[in-house]
């Protein structure tokens, strides 16, 4: 049996694919896109699909995000409970730290993380970094389980 010392195990920093959950992917996903359930596949498989603020069935219960692209049909461990990543905005303006990141209504296609501070309802995560008047993708946080909702 092979023997490891405690100085050997470093934590795990920027990835968090140990805790990623497999999942089917019911519709082709993007990197840092925020997941819902979808359904049950096989029997004991979560079905999963891009989640959307504008459905109410799609904004609710259990989330994830994407930690990768996937395909539809893929059965494979894509779901994470956060992310740290490039946070592109569909509008510009100022951003600061800690301001919250909202759950797209589906006015951009395919993007569920995009929205700014004042523009959503259900919060799935937080900025990290400030930006002045501007579109410039900044560092953001997605952590969709466990956020508040405001309506």
């Amino acid at each position: 049996m092979a023997r490891f010392k405690q100085t050997q195990i470093a934590p795990g920093v920027t990835k968090h694919r140990s805790n990623a959950l497999v999942v089917h992917v019911h519709e082709n996903i993007k990197e840092g896109d925020i997941l819902c359930v979808k359904g049950l596949f096989d029997d004991n498989v979560l079905s999963v699909q891009i989640a959307d603020g504008a459905t109410a069935a799609e904004r609710v219960g259990p989330m994830w995000v994407a930690d990768f692209d996937a395909s539809a049909g893929d059965v494979v461990a894509v779901a994470v409970p956060m992310k740290i990543m490039d946070i592109t905005t569909a509008t510009s303006g100022t951003i600061t730290i800690n301001d919250p990141i909202y759950l797209d209504d589906g006015g951009v296609a395919g993007a569920t993380n995009d929205k700014a501070a004042g523009t959503g309802t259900v919060i799935v995560g937080r900025f990290l970094e400030s930006r002045g008047n501007n579109n410039n993708a900044i560092k953001g946080i997605l952590w969709p389980t466990g956020q508040t909702s405001l309506g």
